[in-house]
């Protein structure tokens, strides 16, 4: 499966007690990655949550995917360049991370990115021990190369 990354814009029109006659469909940016759309397989089942544009155009994304190590889901991100058509290689490995959160056995999701002062990238999400029914708050900060 693919991260898909979906970029669009769409209007909602609020009326005084009145809905809308009609709706304007959304449509993808053609010139952005292929046909409006940027994928990326980190070889696994792979989810995207959340989604930050860094002042040079750049796109984070992260998100988490299954895995065959100790931990179940890991934490996974991504750079790609502003036009989307390619991953910027100079961040993490590839131009990605996979960060597994527990020691253990458990489930590592990434929820959303915030860009921090000096060009820091903080992903939050949770973590669930395996066989677990409570998790943890989970946060890592990325330097803005990509490297924990």
């Amino acid at each position: 499966m693919r991260l898909w990354l979906r970029i669009a814009w769409c209007a909602v029109l609020v009326g005084a007690g009145t809905a809308p006659a009609a709706h304007a469909a959304a449509t993808l940016d053609p010139a952005f990655g292929v046909q409006g759309l940027a994928t990326t397989d980190f070889g696994g089942t792979d989810y995207g949550n959340g989604v930050a544009v860094q002042d040079d155009g750049r796109i984070v994304s992260v998100g988490y995917r299954t895995s065959s190590g100790p931990t179940w889901y890991d934490f996974i991100g991504e750079r790609l360049e502003p036009g989307g058509d390619a991953l910027d290689t100079s961040f993490g490995i590839g131009g990605g991370f996979l960060t597994p959160i527990s020691v253990g056995p458990a489930n590592d999701y990434a929820e959303d990115v915030a860009l921090a002062p000096g060009g820091k990238i903080v992903v939050a999400g949770h973590t669930i021990p395996d066989g677990g029914h409570t998790g943890s708050l989970a946060v890592a900060r990325y330097d803005s190369d990509g490297e924990l």
